[in-house]
């Protein structure tokens, strides 16, 4: 079962509120830290800055890029805005190369879990809720679709 995956989401999740409380009593700085987390992303192919890909809700151009395979989770993101950047490289920090079942699990609130929700505009958190929202939309069609494939 997932439960082992799920957990290693867990404590990547705890080393992550830990790395934040450092900047508790500072917005700005916990700002500043997600923007630098964005510094982290690959680079997110051309071709993949399609409509399909674009995270519905952001004010500025955000982009996912979701896929399974052999139940593993890949999880490929970008953004014009620097902060959403940051908070898609938590994700990918977090989700990538993770089983999909596991995903699916742990996916909702990352940000509500990690504290730095409240940093959040709320167009932002709009945003923020799409991508648990398509992560789950994504995962319920794969498990679904390959299901169905093997009836």
């Amino acid at each position: 079962m997932s439960l082992s995956s799920c957990h290693s989401i867990r404590e990547k999740e705890a080393k992550l509120r830990d790395e934040f409380s450092f900047f508790e009593k500072d917005a700005m700085g916990m700002l500043d830290h997600i923007m630098t987390w964005g510094e982290l992303l690959q680079k997110f192919p051309e071709e993949e800055r399609k409509r399909d890909n674009l995270l519905e809700g952001c004010i500025s151009r955000a982009w996912l890029k979701l896929s399974c395979c052999k139940k593993i989770f890949f999880f490929e993101a970008t953004s014009e805005s620097r902060i959403t950047k940051g908070i898609l490289a938590i994700y990918q920090h977090l989700l990538h190369r993770q089983s999909c079942l596991a995903v699916y699990q742990c996916s909702d609130c990352i940000l509500q879990r990690l504290g730095l929700e409240q940093l959040l505009s709320v167009q932002r958190r709009e945003a923020v809720f799409s991508i648990g929202q398509k992560i789950k939309l994504f995962l319920k069609k794969e498990v679904d679709y390959k299901e169905k494939e093997h009836v």
